[in-house]
């Protein structure tokens, strides 16, 4: 038996707005001086570098920047993880091939 943690790898927009209100999390995106990266999530205030942006420019930015979120999925007897990142599809062509919207499992 595995303790692996099965991941979320998606890119449903309703799963992940789903996802941040579980933790309270706002759509954020870099300041146009700080476009190191195209979108985050912010819990509590956003952090330098950083402003709090509508939902609707969020998921226009994750579309256009090609990638899946992906996020450790709770299971009953472990607890929430606010921990997430966005992978580029390019690097996931398993996900990319089964074309789904999400997938989960302990080997994604």
């Amino acid at each position: 038996m595995s303790n692996a943690v099965p991941l979320c790898i998606t890119i449903d927009h309703e799963r992940i707005c789903a996802w941040a209100e579980r933790f309270d999390a706002r759509p954020t995106m870099p300041t146009p001086e700080n476009r190191s990266y195209p979108i985050a999530f912010t819990i509590g205030s956003p952090g330098p570098g950083l402003i709090e942006v509508t939902w609707d420019e969020f998921l226009s930015a994750f579309d256009g920047a090609n990638v899946a979120f992906v996020y450790p999925e709770a299971a009953p007897d472990w607890p929430p993880d606010p921990t997430y990142q966005f992978v580029s599809l390019a690097a996931l062509p398993e996900f990319t091939a089964s074309r789904k919207a999400t997938l989960i499992g302990s080997a994604i």
